[in-house]
């Protein structure tokens, strides 16, 4: 294939991958696939390009490098196309021989979920917190910034709705809901009311999405 058509190629594969994506992410061996499909000649140098080529268009379609770790999907701080482009290119070693995409190098996502894929995210959230219970006092904002990121969320309302959801779910496990006297302080003051409804009622009468996520200084409410 000539360099002329390539650029055309790329862009079909993208097209291809945006299509096709059963979820609001999909894996980048997904793109490395159907260019060597594509391209079953060319070099691994040369795969590398095109790959790295179609990252360039993907990010610049709206999509966001990123990874799974333990906690959940995490999107990476490099922000910028060419900062995500040179840390690609990094982890993906070429030796002459095929390239070694250290492991699953980055997915890439819409900046915000679909709802299905937002409960599974608060579903897998709540069972990791529920499966650790007992393990040390959390506040409230640290399921806020998991929904977050790991949605991809901007809206505050949305944040809360979804973690409301989670605490719920935490409620139902077994969790305390309260306050602390001082940052710092392992004795929690537990709140009167620990029903899953009256805890959710609660934080939601005190969370004005206005001011953004709970935090250590704002925290509303510690559980454990």
């Amino acid at each position: 294939m000539t360099e002329i058509a390539k650029p055309h190629s790329i862009a079909e594969i993208v097209n291809e991958c945006i299509a096709k994506r059963e979820t609001d992410w999909f894996d980048l061996w997904w793109v490395v696939g159907r260019i060597e499909q594509r391209f079953p000649t060319e070099s691994h140098a040369e795969i590398k390009r095109l790959v790295l080529e179609a990252v360039r268009l993907l990010v610049e379609r709206g999509f966001h490098a990123g990874g799974w770790s333990e906690p959940g999907y995490r999107f990476w701080p490099e922000k910028d196309v060419d900062a995500i482009i040179v840390r690609i290119s990094r982890e993906c070693v070429v030796d002459g021989k095929e390239p070694h995409w250290l492991r699953s190098i980055c997915l890439f996502g819409e900046f915000e979920m679909d709802e299905a894929a937002k409960q599974a995210v608060v579903a897998k959230l709540s069972a990791a917190y529920c499966a650790h219970r007992g393990w040390d006092q959390e506040y409230l904002g640290m399921i806020a910034s998991g929904i977050r990121w790991d949605c991809g969320i901007k809206n505050n309302e949305e944040v809360k709705r979804l973690t409301l959801e989670a605490v719920r779910a935490l409620a139902g496990c077994g969790f305390r809901f309260g306050t602390l006297r001082f940052y710092g302080d392992t004795d929690l003051i537990p709140w009167p009311e620990q029903d899953a409804d009256s805890v959710v009622a609660r934080i939601d009468r005190e969370w004005d999405p206005k001011g953004g996520d709970p935090t250590l200084k704002d925290p509303i409410c510690w559980f454990e």
